[in-house]
């Protein structure tokens, strides 16, 4: 079971009540929903006793609720009751590019814990009721407890750093006796393995640390006075093999590892929003499900990634889901973001030949196979030094340079003829539509792009001219020979046929067109990308889920079916602020209690829209596609560390919003709207040139423009921006200064 130890604690974080407190993510003490209209809302929240393992039905799963925690190291999902249900660590990766299977694919090796592990506590002998749930900084799960006016938090986290050879889950609890009168409090570890998983077994153990006297079979009892309050921890370490004894923590320093943990909100910042709470904190939810889902070995190399944050046992991941999760790293962690870009380079573009297929034909370079995962390397390094700058790390690892090379090499030698495009088998395990799949050739150029602009320096002057060439050929055919109109009107196509023909289609999986903005090959407005999302929502597009209102991806069986990328492409569909309130409103009804997005929230042929299910894994792929979409195309924020420029053009479905601590250069920048007035915040050391931009209100007309109080009417200039016109200024904002511009409008 594990060693009980006693210690003092000094009561160093001070007790904030749990009940009645106001937030809008998580659940009460009945299981209801908190202020929200997740469909997650009351169903589903236990976890079953007779819980079947995938290894017995891996596509037929509707899973329990869970929250996860994780460290990238240690993965661990928790059920309602803060009861640790799994945990798994990885031990090694294994190449899979040579495997006959369509996509490419990441495939770990696993040790993992199936059971159940924690506290048990009561109040004068009965059990503490059933918790409610939040977050703490959107971070830390908070269980709260209750019982003859006994409250508990119980905050649960994986430290960041614990010890070499094991990685551990930390509940530190306070409890606080808010009546009149003394209660007995009982403690007790509960702890037991299933057996049910075919993987290694974690070795663990657990420490139970508390205030008084203890004895040694992980229970107690003590009395709690009036007014008096506890802190209580409880270890539950995970590692492979044998166990070295369990190190000593005191209270204090397992307050001092959730401390460091709190404050590891990621590089994207913290957004708040007045009308919508649940808009700010999803996007904190939504950048932890995306690091949560990316494995680490104890040294910290990257060995793929899981389909989300909760622990399952499967091994093999589509490198397609973790380059999306990568590409929301880059805004949320941009060390862990630069691990997986080195993995995607080492591990999407092998130099031999595969297998063959599963139609059995011959097999081609994982260029050919997959252009779009052989170009993800490149286009997620290129964010990253956009981002941040080229010194974020001292120079290329050789594993990325030779990548690199073989990139140029293969978009030279395969470069196609002018009013063609390059030829791919899949878009990851889907198959890729038409002759020439869309997005797969944004992504061509994109990386291009970044091999002529970011990495010039490795190849020679004939090169980086064949490379700009291939730019821009990508470009112009992209849009004459991806480009028709139907449906709504003028839009991109998922794929074309060399003969001109055009696939009317949108799959489910299909999330490039909607990253094209991100990319930087579309703008964010652009129509023929909106209405392309329009008619993917609709009964033009064969794919579409009339009743659940989702996209399909056609999957062999009726269980799955409507898969949560294609939810995310709402938030493409935008012509008005209309549409985004919709949109936002929409995702949110299937978001579950913890903001996770679930791969398949509805079966294929799903009779009832509000039956949503928490299908196959949750969604890392949507956590990053989510941060990439909220920072860049709904709060219009583009950086560029090389010039140090920073442009705030935010088009919201609210009147207010803020987002402070946006990690650039060597600090942060804050940025606030406030229905007629922009603000910039440089908390950085040097200068940074600011370009803002307001949108005004439907049919008004521009009095005036101001920056910190002086007119600059003369200055302004006016572009169109969705619906809206919008007034633009730049301005050059010192170290430590602030920046206002408002507008007078009549």
């Amino acid at each position: 079971m594990g060693e009980v130890t006693s210690r003092k604690s000094s009561g160093i974080r001070g007790f904030q009540p749990i009940m009645g407190q106001s937030v809008s993510m998580g659940y009460d003490a009945k299981g209801g929903a908190r202020n929200r209209s997740s469909l997650y809302a009351a169903a589903g929240l236990e976890w079953p006793n007779d819980y079947i393992p995938e290894d017995e039905i891996p596509r037929y799963n509707d899973y329990p609720f869970c929250v996860d925690v994780s460290n990238n190291r240690l993965l661990a999902s928790l059920d309602r009751s803060a009861f640790v249900r799994r945990a798994v660590v990885g031990v090694g990766s294994q190449d899979a590019r040579g495997s006959d299977a369509p996509g490419v694919y990441t495939k770990k090796q696993l040790a993992y814990f199936d059971g159940h592990c924690g506290l048990c506590m009561s109040i004068d002998g009965r059990p503490l009721q059933q918790p409610s749930l939040s977050f703490e900084k959107g971070v830390v799960p908070v269980f709260g407890f209750c019982r003859r006016d006994v409250e508990v938090m119980l905050r649960v986290f994986v430290p960041a750093v614990y010890e070499a050879k094991a990685s551990a889950v930390f509940l530190l609890a306070e409890v606080r006796n808010q009546s009149d009168s003394s209660h007995a409090l009982g403690i007790e570890l509960d702890y037991e393995e299933s057996g049910q998983s075919k993987w290694p077994n974690l070795a663990t153990d657990v420490t139970l640390i508390v205030e008084g006297n203890t004895d040694n079979h992980g229970s107690c009892q003590m009395s709690i006075d009036a007014g008096q309050i506890i802190q209580i921890g409880c270890i539950c370490r995970f590692g492979v093999g044998v166990l070295p004894p369990p190190p000593v923590v005191t209270l204090e320093e397992m307050d001092c590892a959730l401390a460091k943990v709190l404050e590891s909100v990621g590089s994207q910042g913290v957004l708040e929003v007045p009308e919508e709470p649940w808009a700010g904190e999803e996007l904190t939810r939504a950048a932890e499900l995306a690091r949560q889902s990316v494995l680490q070995l104890a040294n910290g190399e990257v060995i793929g990634s899981f389909w989300g944050s909760n622990v399952n046992p499967k091994p093999d991941v589509w490198m397609r889901d973790f380059s999306y999760t990568a590409i929301g790293l880059v805004d949320t962690n941009p060390q862990l973001a630069y691990r997986c870009a080195k993995y995607l380079c080492a591990a999407s573009a092998p130099g031999e030949p595969w297998g063959t297929t599963e139609e059995g034909q011959a097999g081609e370079l994982s260029y050919r196979h997959s252009l779009g995962n052989a170009c993800m390397g490149a286009v997620v390094l290129s964010m990253i030094y956009r981002r941040y700058g080229y010194d974020l790390v001292d120079q290329p690892d050789s594993v990325i340079v030779d990548y690199l090379h073989q990139l140029a090499r293969c978009m030279i030698v395969d470069r196609p003829d002018r009013g063609s495009l390059y030829a791919t088998r899949f878009i990851s395990d889907g198959l890729s539509r038409g002759d020439f799949h869309t997005g797969s050739n944004m992504l061509a150029w994109r990386a291009a792009d970044a091999l002529i602009e970011d990495f010039r320096a490795l190849f020679d002057n004939s090169t980086i001219e064949t490379l700009s060439s291939i730019r821009s050929q990508l470009v112009e055919t992209i849009e004459t020979l991806c480009v028709g109109s139907f449906g709504q009107g003028e839009q991109f196509v998922e794929g074309a046929y060399a003969d001109g023909t055009l696939v009317p289609i949108h799959d489910a999986e299909e999330s490039d067109l909607a990253l094209a903005s991100v990319y930087g090959f579309t703008k964010r407005d652009d129509r023929r990308i909106i209405n392309h999302m329009y008619w993917a929502h609709s009964t033009g597009n064969p794919y579409y889920a009339r009743i659940s209102r989702g996209i399909d991806f056609w999957d062999f069986d009726g269980s799955n079916g409507v898969s949560y990328p294609g939810h995310l492409c709402l938030l493409k569909r935008t012509r008005n602020r209309e549409d985004l309130r919709q949109a936002f409103a929409a995702i949110r009804r299937t978001t579950d209690l913890d903001g996770s997005f679930w791969w398949w929230p509805f079966k294929h042929d799903e009779t009832d829209a509000n039956r949503v299910k928490r299908g196959l894994g949750k969604c890392g792929w949507c956590g990053g596609e989510f941060v990439s979409l909220i920072l860049h195309d709904i709060l219009g924020i583009q950086t560029d560390a090389k010039t140090s420029s920073v442009s705030f053009a935010p088009y919201l479905p609210w009147r207010k919003a803020s987002l402070t601590g946006f990690a650039f250069l060597d600090g942060t920048v804050d940025f606030v709207v406030d229905d007629k007035k922009l603000s910039l915040v440089n908390n950085t050391g040097r200068d940074i040139h600011a370009r803002l931009q307001l949108c005004m209100p439907a049919n008004s007309m521009l009095e005036d423009v101001k920056i910190n109080g002086s007119s600059r009417r003369m200055e302004a200039q006016l572009v169109r921006l969705f619906d809206s016109s919008s007034v633009v200024l730049k301005e050059i904002v010192g170290p430590r200064k602030r920046i206002d511009m408002t507008i007078a409008i009549s």
